[in-house]
């Protein structure tokens, strides 16, 4: 886990790279009263449906928001990495839509509701910017949607690696095309709707292929244009001004 102080800044950033913030909203944001927690790897740290006080920024690690049946098979719904609000929904509905495991040691910022909403009434912007960040992630959630629904497997995890590549580049974490994706097998079976067998065989066709491989929990993509192909990717849904250069150069 990262010994850094843990910061706001890259939550801050995050609002300001999808929507115009004057000098002041920034400011209001920065001074947001925060408390810093710290959870083990495994730890699943809020259940759905429960009441909540406050939301969890990502200060550092890796977050999945899951919902798990009786059986105790569990759904991967998303993920958090640093600079996110983890389970936006529950800022204005007060409970858990999700719930949520330190995939990592992660290091959170916790904001209470009333904070927030004392923020978000006296500057209107930052009401918006927030709405707006919140629209990104139920985009990614379509994006998920349909992936599972109506894409092979290879296809499916072929999108994921595009996407995570580009929200790991957004914040600086990405060097070339490669990136720490701290995630299990187990964990990738999770968040894909297969088994973690017919993961491990996929991986395996991929860096057969020469496209993408997979080792120590960090991606190294071999074939940026065959990966984009295969995921039918397209960086538009998160809404990044990167991904609108691109789009547009």
């Amino acid at each position: 886990m990262s010994l850094a102080t843990p910061s706001i800044d890259l939550y801050v950033a995050r609002l300001a790279s999808r929507s115009n913030l004057s000098d002041e909203e920034l400011d209001a944001l920065q001074k947001l009263p925060t408390r810093a927690v710290r959870k083990k790897a495994g730890t699943s740290f809020t259940i759905c449906g429960e009441k909540v006080s406050g939301v969890w920024i990502v200060s550092s690690g890796l977050v999945s928001g899951f919902q798990q049946l009786r059986s105790g098979l569990r759904q991967i719904t998303a993920l958090h990495i640093e600079g996110d609000m983890a389970d936006q929904p529950s800022a204005k509905l007060g409970l858990a839509t999700t719930g949520l495991e330190a995939l990592t040691d992660v290091t959170l910022l916790h904001i209470s509701r009333t904070a927030l909403q004392s923020v978000q009434s006296s500057f209107p912007a930052v009401a918006g910017a927030m709405a707006v960040d919140a629209a990104v992630d139920a985009a990614i959630q379509i994006q998920w949607s349909t992936n599972a629904g109506r894409k092979c497997s290879r296809s499916r995890l072929a999108h994921f690696f595009c996407e995570m590549a580009a929200r790991y580049e957004y914040i600086g974490q990405g060097v070339g095309f490669s990136f720490d994706l701290p995630m299990t097998q187990f964990h990738l079976a999770d968040a894909m709707a297969i088994t973690p067998v017919h993961v491990n065989r996929v991986l395996m066709a991929l860096r057969a292929e020469g496209i993408v491989e997979m080792r120590h929990r960090r991606v190294f993509v071999l074939d940026w244009e065959a990966l984009i192909r295969l995921g039918e990717f397209s960086p538009f849904y998160l809404h990044h001004r990167k991904s609108h250069q691109a789009l547009n150069a």
